[in-house]
């Protein structure tokens, strides 16, 4: 029987957070996850949906939680309270991960999760190649960038993604207008600012929401042409997992072409 550092076994684990779901996919024997939230297991939305494949979903009721039998479950920042509550008062542990706000927080979740399921050399090895990973220099230059998400929302100062920006050289207009981590900018002051790079979500072409739509505003079209806007998957950096340093090579990219008169 496996024992983790707290003292509990960690034989049959379910999560009811995908954030919880792609750690543990990574880190874990696969035959110790007994159950993984839907959101996992769909490729539209998870990198990780093959590991997934053959894991039971859950909705993450505590009912369902329970007919697995769990040793331990993992939640998140958003699971529901009262499905938390509920299990721990039926005596299930129950780990809650926060939400990452810097690369040091996604390397101290990665190291969590190793050490409260007991994998905690597997969970070293991921954390040793974000490190270097991290460690990789990106020329710092005066290029600017902005990430424009649905609704007009972007992501400013004290963010994972703008961390992110930082390390690949970048500074992000909307951290220089002093906007918060999640922060509502107006079209008319990005078209103001007009930075070297507009950073999308790619799923605005599948997505008719109305809240998409004004990523297509053909403002946006004419200022931020051809090579002046990049896409980044949400898989990459919506969690704050190791899959966040995809986002970092990607960004680092398409900084590159701005800097040899690409964009």
């Amino acid at each position: 029987m496996l024992v983790a550092s707290s003292g509990w076994s960690v034989e049959r684990i379910v999560s009811i957070n995908q954030c919880a779901d792609e750690l543990l996919l990574n880190i874990v024997p696969l035959d110790r996850i007994i159950s993984v939230t839907h959101f996992v297991k769909d490729p539209r939305i998870s990198w990780d949906a093959d590991l997934a494949r053959d894991i039971p979903g859950n909705s993450g009721r505590a009912e369902e939680v329970m007919s697995h039998r769990p040793d331990l479950v993992f939640a998140g920042d958003f699971s529901a309270r009262s499905t938390v509550n509920l299990l721990r008062g039926l005596g299930v542990p129950v780990i809650e991960l926060p939400h990452p706000n810097s690369i040091d927080d996604v390397l101290d979740l990665i190291a969590l999760v190793g050490e409260e399921t007991g994998y905690v050399k597997e969970a070293e090895i991921i954390r040793a190649k974000l490190s270097t990973a991290r460690q990789a220099s990106s020329p710092q230059t005066t290029i600017t960038a902005a990430v424009y998400q649905p609704n007009g929302y972007t992501v400013g100062k004290g963010s994972l993604i703008n961390e992110v920006l930082e390390l690949a050289g970048i500074r992000n207009v909307a951290a220089s207008r002093g906007l918060a981590s999640y922060d509502r900018y107006p079209m008319e002051l990005l078209i103001l600012d007009k930075p070297d790079l507009l950073i999308l979500d790619p799923q605005v072409h599948a997505s008719p929401s109305l809240s998409h739509e004004m990523l297509s505003h053909p403002a946006l079209e004419e200022v931020f042409a051809g090579a002046r806007k990049v896409e980044v998957p949400p898989q990459a950096w919506a969690c704050g997992t190791h899959h966040v340093f995809a986002a970092l090579k990607i960004i680092r990219a398409a900084a590159q072409s701005v800097r040899a008169g690409g964009g």
